[in-house]
């Protein structure tokens, strides 16, 4: 047991150095972005160098000291819960970014489409969990800057002599919470850190989002899919014309015309069936 924990804290400790040089490296090239930086702070081509290895060398460090944690954490029977219930709430919330891209681009109701739009919840699945990654980061972020600022304003003279007076209390076998009071400036420059790599993360994260939600939510692949998946070839239904089609409530037909890199789709009513016209609403008028 001694072995194992003592090759799991030299592991600990050599992921810890690796984090502290990929926050060293973002360090230095934001104090290099600073120095190349043209007046009013317009980044050169260099200085955009500079920040995007600032930025990945952030998420970088913060990733390698935050994956053992979850890791971890996703091995217990909690951790495996709180997956089963992040994915069945992901699942569901996916439906509604679907049922927007389908119903804009097919202009009908999403549940005459079933097959598209569960194809098209299964897309909209990574757009929502980075999303949820998003807002989980930017909890993070807020946290790890809160707990950071604590632990700076507790060195201050005034409460210093206070922490070190009630860790002196402490058994001295609490020899780790002793080297916690002794090096709280250190503990508060990490955890800015990582909380700079959070908001780092975040940040890559949400541009992702968008960037698949652009790639999704294009119409023409959308009415091309719902084509060969939900419209049924000619047949001799009664009524039908002879192109691919999908029968509706009330008579109601739709029609699918397949073009270059799109489909048209029309709507019309079963031959020799009277299908209900929209109402107008008649003028209204006032007696004097």
């Amino acid at each position: 047991m001694k072995a194992d924990s003592l090759l799991e804290q030299q592991a600990r400790e050599k992921r810890n150095r690796f984090a502290y040089v990929f926050y060293g490296v973002a360090l230095t090239c934001c104090l290099l972005f600073v120095f190349t930086a043209r007046k009013n702070f317009q980044p050169t081509i260099w200085g955009s160098a500079f920040a995007v290895v600032s930025a990945g060398s952030l998420t970088l460090g913060f990733v390698i000291r935050v994956r053992p944690v979850v890791a971890q954490i996703w091995k217990t029977v909690f951790g495996k819960l709180l997956l089963a219930l992040c994915s069945a709430f992901t699942a569901v919330i996916a439906c509604l970014p679907a049922r927007n891209i389908v119903s804009g681009a097919m202009r009908l109701p999403v549940g005459d489409f079933p097959t598209t739009l569960t194809f098209w919840t299964i897309l909209c699945y990574p757009a929502v969990a980075i999303g949820l990654a998003v807002v989980m980061l930017f909890i993070v972020y807020t946290l790890l800057l809160v707990v950071a600022g604590l632990t700076v304003f507790s060195t201050h003279p005034s409460l210093d002599w206070v922490i070190r007076g009630t860790a002196s209390l402490l058994p001295s076998r609490w020899t780790s919470h002793r080297r916690i009071v002794d090096s709280r400036r250190r503990v508060a420059t990490v955890m800015l850190a990582d909380a700079f790599g959070a908001a780092a993360l975040s940040v890559i994260a949400a541009y992702s989002l968008t960037g698949w939600y652009r790639i999704i939510d294009q119409p023409n692949l959308v009415r091309i899919f719902a084509y060969w998946a939900d419209y049924e070839s000619p047949t001799e239904y009664p009524g039908a014309e002879k192109e691919a089609l999908r029968l509706l409530e009330n008579g109601v037909v739709s029609y699918a015309r397949p073009k270059k890199w799109d489909v048209d789709i029309r709507v019309a009513c079963l031959k020799g069936v009277s299908c209900p016209q929209p109402q107008t609403s008649s003028p209204v008028t006032t007696r004097r």
